[in-house]
C-alpha cells in the first residue's frame, strides 16, 4: 500500500500490517478510510484505554455506554464530558456549538432528557487578539446553541494562560434524567433495520476524528473542512423526536452520529450487540451530489441519530419524523453474521468484522521517569499592598465571569436551583425524586504540570469540596483528560500519574467515574498545553433548606478551618509564584464531615472552599456589598497562599461553633467580622466597592482594548 496514502490517513505501517493479517487479505481503499477513522486516537483510545480500566466505578451505572451515570431512586442521572478543542481552535463558533450538540446527543441516545450543561474553558493570554477572537467565538457558540435547544448552562470554569494560545481547551458536559428501567443501550439486535434520522449528510466534518488525533497545525486551510456546522433548531427537533420514539418503544437501540459519523455509530452498535450490519450508501439522504462512499461514511454532519428498529415500527417513526419535519431514511439492516458490509447500488464496497474496526490495537509508549517538582522555596512573603490585590482580582482567571455566563440562558427548563452567579456550582431540581442535583467543575493544570499525582488528587478533592461547601453530598464524576502528544514519553508519564492520583482520591471519597473522555495531541509547533485533567462532579442534596450560601451575612464572624500552616510562598494569581501542595486525605474528610454537621444543625451561614487567591480570594468572593475587619494582622502568605484542605465559613455564634470544632479536632482560626464598607486586613484598608468594580469590569475592559 502506498506509504503516502497511509500517511494521509494517519495510519502507520504497523497498523496496515495488523489489518492485513487480521483480514488475511489486502484491505481496499475504502476499508482503509474506515480503519483510519476508527483507529484514530479520538475513536480508538489507543494510548489510554489500558490505563482507564483502572479507574474506580463505584456506584456508577452504564459506564460502558454513551453516557454513564448514578441511580437516584427509580431514575438515573446520566452525564458525560467531552472535548472539542481542535475544532474550536479552527472555527471557534461552530467548534464550540457542535461540541454542545454532540455531548447532548450522547445523553439523548440513552433516552435521557438533557437538563443541564457545564463547561470548562482554557484560553491563551486575553490581551492577545487571536485569543480574543477564539474566546468570543467559543462563548457565543456555547450560548447560542445551548440557548436555542433549551438546555441551561449552569456552571463551569474559565482560565487564561499563554500555554493555551493556539490550542484552547473547550470541554463541555451534559446531564440528563431518565427512568432507570427505560434506559436505552446502543447494542443492536439482528433481524432489524437501521434508520438514520436527522440532517441530510454533507461534506462537513470529514476526517474530524483523525483531525483531533494529531498535533494541531496552524494556518492549515484543510482543517476547516474537519469542523462541523451547527444547526441548533434541528437539534431541538431531534431531541423531542428521539425522546418520543424511545418513549413509545419504537426502537430497540439508539446511537448518536458523532465522531466518524455513520461509521462509528453503526459499527459500535453492531459490536455491542454481537451481530452484523449491512449498509446501503445509496439510501443515505445527502445534501450534496456525488459524495464518495468514504465521505458519506466519515462525514460528521451534526444533528443525526441512528436507530435499530423492527420494520413494523417504521410507520410509527415516520409519523413522528413528519410531525417534527425531520428527514429520515432506512439505510441498512442487521444480520446474525458478525460482519460489517457496505453496499452502493447493489455493489459490495467493503466487508470487515465490526470488532476489528471497533477494537483498535493498543499503542504502548514507555512512560518517562518524571522529575517531580518538590515544594519550591520561593521568595519570602512581602508586604500586602493595594497594587498586588488589584492585580489579583483583575486577573481574568480570578475575575468575575459574568461576561460569560450572562450570555447563557441558565434558567430555561424551570429546574434551576443554583445559578452561575450564586456559587461555584450549578444545581437543578430533580422533581422526579424530590431532590437537588449539583455539579462542580474543577481543574488545576498548573499544579498537575508540577506534580501530576498531587495535582490530580487536589483536582478531585477541590471539586468535592465545592459541593460540600454548598450542602451537597458527592456522588461521582465524569472527566475530560487533556494532554499533549501521547507518543512523547513525558506525556504518558503525566497521564499515568494523573490517573493514579485521581483513582486514589476517588477511593478515599468512595465515589467513582461514570464516564469520560481523553483528548491527546493538544499542542502546536509553538505551544504545549499544560496537562489538564478536568473533573465535573455530581452531588445530591435532599432539601433546599440544606443549601449553604456562598455570601457572608453582615455582622457574622468568619472562621478559617482546616490547614492553618502559613506557607512561605505566594499564590499563582497573587504574585505568580506557585507550588503543588499535597492533599491531606484525613484532614479533607474531617473538614467535610464537620461542615455537614454544622450545616445539619444550622450553625453555618455561608461556606467557601479556599482555592484561587487563597484566604483573601475566598473572603472577597464571599462578601456581598459589605466590608470586612480582621481581628488580627496576618502575613501576606497567610492571606494569599493557595494551600489545600481549607474552608472559610461564616457563623453567627462563634463561641458555639468553635467549641464544636475543638471537639471534632478540627484546626481553626477566627479571622474577623463582616461589617462596614472597607476591607481591613490589619496592614492595609481597601474600599470594597472599588475592588468589586475592578473585579466585575476586568474581562470586558481587556476585550475592549
Amino acid at each position: 500500500m502506498n506509504a503516502e496514502f497511509l500517511e494521509k490517513l494517519n495510519l502507520t505501517h504497523e497498523d496496515y500490517t495488523y489489518i492485513e493479517n487480521s483480514l488475511r487479505r489486502e484491505p481496499n481503499e475504502l476499508e482503509l478510510w474506515l480503519f483510519s477513522a476508527m483507529y484514530s486516537e479520538h475513536c480508538g483510545y489507543r494510548h489510554s484505554k489500558k490505563y482507564l480500566e483502572k479507574l474506580p466505578r463505584t456506584n456508577s451505572v452504564f459506564y460502558n455506554e454513551n453516557a454513564g451515570g448514578i441511580r437516584i431512586g427509580e431514575h438515573a442521572v446520566l452525564f458525560k464530558m467531552e472535548s472539542h478543542n481542535h475544532p474550536s481552535a479552527v472555527e471557534p463558533f461552530n467548534g464550540a456549538a457542535t461540541g454542545i450538540g454532540g455531548i447532548v446527543r450522547d445523553v439523548l441516545a440513552m433516552n435521557a432528557r438533557p437538563i443541564l450543561l457545564v463547561d470548562s474553558l482554557k484560553f491563551g493570554n486575553l490581551l492577545d487578539n487571536k485569543t480574543k477572537y477564539i474566546f468570543e467565538g467559543v462563548v457565543e457558540g456555547i450560548s447560542s446553541y445551548g440557548n436555542c435547544i433549551g438546555v441551561p448552562t449552569l456552571a463551569g470554569e474559565c482560565d487564561f494562560d499563554e500555554a493555551y494560545t493556539d490550542n484552547p481547551l473547550v470541554n463541555v458536559m451534559a446531564a440528563g434524567i431518565v427512568k432507570y428501567d427505560e434506559i436505552k443501550s446502543a447494542a443492536a439486535k439482528p433481524g432489524r433495520v437501521i434508520l438514520l434520522l436527522g440532517s441530510a449528510t454533507m461534506k462537513d466534518g470529514i476526517g474530524g476524528a483523525s483531525f483531533a488525533s494529531k498535533d494541531l497545525e496552524e494556518d492549515n486551510e484543510e482543517n476547516k473542512i474537519s469542523v462541523q456546522i451547527a444547526d441548533p433548531l434541528m437539534e431541538k427537533k431531534l431531541i423531542e423526536a428521539t425522546l418520543e420514539i424511545l418513549s413509545a418503544k419504537l426502537a430497540d437501540s439508539c446511537q448518536d452520529c458523532g465522531a466518524a459519523g455513520i461509521l462509528s455509530s453503526t459499527c459500535e452498535m453492531a459490536a455491542k450487540g454481537g451481530c452484523g450490519i449491512e449498509l446501503y450508501l445509496d439510501k443515505v439522504h445527502v445534501a450534496q451530489e456525488n459524495m464518495l462512499p468514504y465521505e458519506i461514511m466519515l462525514s460528521e454532519t451534526q444533528e443525526r441519530m441512528m436507530f435499530c428498529v423492527s420494520e413494523e415500527n417504521l410507520a410509527g417513526i415516520r409519523q413522528i419524523s413528519d410531525k417534527y419535519e425531520i428527514p429520515f431514511a432506512v439505510i441498512g439492516r442487521t444480520v446474525e453474521e458478525r460482519i460489517y458490509r457496505l453496499f452502493s447500488n447493489g455493489k459490495l464496497l467493503a466487508e470487515v468484522p465490526p470488532e476489528l474496526l471497533s477494537e483498535a490495537p493498543f499503542v504502548f509508549v514507555e512512560p518517562a521517569v518524571l522529575k517531580i517538582s518538590d515544594k519550591v522555596s520561593v521568595e519570602a512573603a512581602g508586604e500586602i499592598s493595594e497594587e498586588k490585590i488589584i492585580n489579583l482580582i483583575s486577573n481574568p482567571s480570578f475575575a468575575s465571569k459574568e461576561y460569560i455566563y450572562s450570555r447563557y440562558d441558565y434558567t430555561v427548563g424551570a429546574r434551576t436551583a443554583i445559578a452561575p452567579r450564586d456559587k461555584g456550582i450549578g444545581a437543578v431540581y430533580i422533581y422526579e425524586e424530590d431532590c437537588y442535583l449539583g455539579f462542580a467543575t474543577e481543574s488545576k493544570p498548573y499544579q498537575v504540570n508540577l506534580n501530576p499525582y498531587a495535582g490530580a488528587v487536589n483536582t478531585v478533592f477541590d471539586a468535592a469540596a465545592k459541593l460540600v461547601a454548598s450542602g451537597f453530598q458527592p456522588l461521582g464524576i465524569t472527566n475530560c483528560l487533556n494532554f499533549a502528544n501521547p507518543n512523547q514519553p513525558e506525556t504518558m508519564a503525566q497521564f499515568e500519574l494523573v490517573l493514579e492520583g485521581m483513582t486514589d482520591a476517588l477511593k478515599k471519597l468512595n465515589i467513582g467515574v461514570v464516564s469520560g473522555n481523553v483528548s491527546f495531541y493538544n499542542q502546536t509547533e509553538n505551544y504545549f498545553v499544560y496537562p489538564t485533567p478536568v473533573v465535573s462532579m455530581a452531588g445530591i442534596c435532599d432539601s433546599r433548606c440544606h443549601f449553604i450560601s456562598a455570601k457572608f451575612p453582615v455582622f457574622h464572624t468568619l472562621i478559617l478551618i482546616g490547614n492553618l500552616s502559613e506557607y512561605n510562598f505566594g499564590g499563582l494569581y497573587y504574585n505568580q509564584l506557585y507550588q503543588t501542595d499535597e492533599t491531606n486525605f484525613a484532614a479533607e474528610i474531617q473538614c467535610s464531615d464537620v461542615i455537614r454537621s454544622l450545616n445539619q444543625n444550622k450553625l453555618i451561614s455561608a461556606c467557601i472552599r479556599v482555592t484561587k487567591g487563597g484566604v483573601f480570594g475566598a473572603l472577597f468572593k464571599g462578601l456581598d456589598g459589605y466590608g470586612f475587619t480582621a481581628f488580627e494582622a496576618m502575613s501576606e502568605s497567610a492571606w494569599f497562599a493557595e494551600a489545600q484542605s481549607r474552608y472559610l465559613i461564616s457563623v453567627s455564634d462563634a463561641d458555639k461553633v468553635c467549641d464544636i470544632l475543638r471537639r471534632h479536632g478540627v484546626s481553626y482560626r477566627i479571622l474577623g467580622k463582616v461589617q462596614g464598607e472597607q476591607i481591613n486586613l490589619g496592614s492595609v484598608s481597601l474600599s470594597y466597592q472599588k475592588l468589586y468594580s475592578v473585579y466585575q469590569d476586568a474581562i470586558p475592559r481587556i476585550l475592549s482594548t
